[in-house]
């Protein structure tokens, strides 16, 4: 199988292209301003906006998966023009790019896409997007839907990046590793799935024939505060380090957000052959994979 990466120098995209390359795919990692390398990938500067899709076309994937995107939300909120340019015109312009390929197109969206005044929002849902950056998330996901074999997923993850920026995750190891506090709110609730389970599902979808929305999330629901007293335990940190706080006690949040961004992943269980591990069980697979050297084997190591 040929698959298309796009955002290859991100958290989701660099695992995704590493774990389709460990399992015999024929990978094509896009990457733009940071270049990386990923084991097993054939890597390719890709400027979706410049419009020169002549590496897309000589590739001809069968599956585009694109996590490409701005995903500053109080960045977004400060620039609206360039958030609608690089997560709505550039997903437009790729979408352009894969016409007359006949591929599959897995578009990655976020969970914050609802007003989050309830928990376990299901895909059929409305919208209510809060900030710029969901509202150009729910302005892309509807030109995907144009295509004609397309899935998009929304979700939140956390894993082990290429790049030596810390994810969220990361960044919790090196604050308990350092013994700094943690602040954490009690008041914003998510389902955040580890990338490398995300990424396993993507990749059954890549080759599966699911058209439609998909949330793919963590089995459960949880506040960040909560789960970084879980990581404390998991890792055997000292649960004093964490901090209860709420958003609102937080000057330098720009963008509204949604406080319940928690996902309905039903539909993910009874159509995916993918075991979705629940928040416990996430972590637990992100400390394996932590001390089988992971991280090391993504970055080339």
């Amino acid at each position: 199988m040929k698959i298309l990466v796009t955002g290859a120098s991100g958290l989701l995209g660099a695992n995704i292209a590493y774990m389709a390359a460990q399992r015999g795919a024929d990978v094509l990692a896009a990457y733009n301003e940071h270049p990386v390398s990923i084991r097993g990938c054939r890597m390719q500067r890709l400027d979706i906006l410049s419009q020169d899709f002549s590496a897309i076309r000589q590739f001809r994937p069968d599956c585009v998966v694109h996590c490409a995107a701005f995903t500053n939300v109080d960045g977004c909120e400060a620039d609206p023009g360039k958030a609608r340019l690089l997560n709505v015109e550039a997903t437009s312009r790729l979408l352009k790019a894969c016409e007359g390929l006949g591929n599959r197109f897995i578009f990655m969206s976020t969970d914050s896409v609802f007003g989050g005044d309830k928990p376990f929002h299901s895909e059929g849902e409305p919208v209510r997007p809060l900030n710029a950056y969901s509202r150009t998330k729910v302005e892309a996901e509807r030109l995907v839907a144009g295509f004609p074999n397309h899935a998009v997923v929304r979700t939140n993850f956390y894993g082990f990046n290429i790049q030596e920026k810390l994810s969220f995750s990361e960044w919790l190891h090196s604050r308990f590793l350092d013994g700094e506090k943690i602040n954490a709110f009690t008041d914003f609730f998510f389902s955040p799935i580890l990338a490398n389970n995300l990424s396993d599902a993507i990749l059954e979808l890549a080759a599966g024939s699911f058209t439609g929305t998909m949330h793919v999330a963590g089995d459960g629901r949880i506040s960040k505060y909560e789960f970084a007293l879980l990581f404390a335990e998991k890792f055997g940190f000292d649960k004093s380090l964490v901090l209860p706080k709420k958003m609102a006690e937080v000057e330098a949040l720009k963008a509204r957000r949604p406080s319940d961004c928690s996902l309905d992943i039903s539909k993910a269980k009874s159509l995916l052959r993918t075991r979705i591990l629940n928040i416990d069980s996430g972590i637990e697979k992100y400390k394996e994979l932590y001390d089988s050297g992971y991280q090391k084997g993504l970055r080339g190591g």
